[in-house]
């Protein structure tokens, strides 16, 4: 066990230098953008750490010192507001965290918890910058993918701002299936209270309406194993709101 500094706060975790990057996911998705030597200066400039379910990732009001990139698990990324807060976005393996702090003041706009246990890489932040600066390419796929997270953000908003409770559960429905687990059936990770505070209701709100949805013959439900049964009519729940 070490202190690792993650953030503005220390964390005691197990970090290691098990796997250089070039066995990493995440480098073989980009084994085409970075060159060997600078996946090298990536590595050195990293540490592994590892994260227990609902422990606190990074803080929202700290300073930014990594990028953060999920290895194994699932994570939350959310905007707090006193005693409240609101779900941005969803993480799950080789998705990134702290990409929108880059060439700004550095202060993070919202914290992320682990929905899961996690093993996350964090990269100093001016080794990300200084590539940058080398690979125009890795660049532009980072904002690509900023764009990316900016453009379900939006989705989001819009969705809570016109649809009702039951095209808001459909509709993340489909977006766990498609974009996060990828398989049907899926392994419902998240809890009862997790949806809940995603969808901006009450835990009892969500029961309800997956008793509905099963009760339709929608979907199918054991021991956390969600199956889709029908998604025309859950598409049209998440159309029509």
């Amino acid at each position: 066990m070490q202190t690792c500094q993650t953030g503005n706060n220390e964390h005691t975790t197990t970090c290691c230098r098990v796997n250089n990057c070039l066995n990493c996911t995440l480098r073989k998705i980009h084994n085409q953008i970075l060159t060997p030597q600078q996946s090298d200066y990536l590595d050195a400039n990293r540490i592994e750490v590892s994260f227990k379910k609902g422990e606190n990732i990074c803080k929202q009001g700290t300073r930014a010192s990594s990028i953060i990139c999920i290895k194994e698990g699932l994570a939350k990324m959310y905007v707090e507001d006193g005693s409240d807060y609101s779900t941005l976005l969803l993480k799950k393996q080789c998705d990134m965290i702290g990409l929108q702090s880059l060439f700004t003041n550095g202060i993070l706009q919202y914290s992320a918890e682990a929905l899961s246990d996690i093993q996350a890489c964090f990269v100093d932040i001016q080794t990300i910058e200084n590539l940058f600066s080398e690979n125009v390419d890795c660049a532009k796929e980072m904002m690509q993918y900023v764009n990316k997270d900016m453009i379900t953000m939006f989705d989001k908003v819009y969705s809570f701002s016109t649809k009702h409770i039951h095209g808001r559960l459909a509709e993340l429905l489909l977006y766990l299936h498609k974009n996060i687990y990828g398989t049907n059936p899926f392994k419902l990770t998240l809890s009862k209270t997790d949806l809940s505070e995603i969808l901006g209701t009450s835990k009892e709100s969500v029961s309800r309406m997956f008793k509905e949805l099963k009760q339709d013959k929608i979907l199918k439900e054991s021991h956390h194993t969600i199956e889709i049964l029908d998604f025309a009519r859950l598409k049209m729940i998440s159309h029509t709101g």
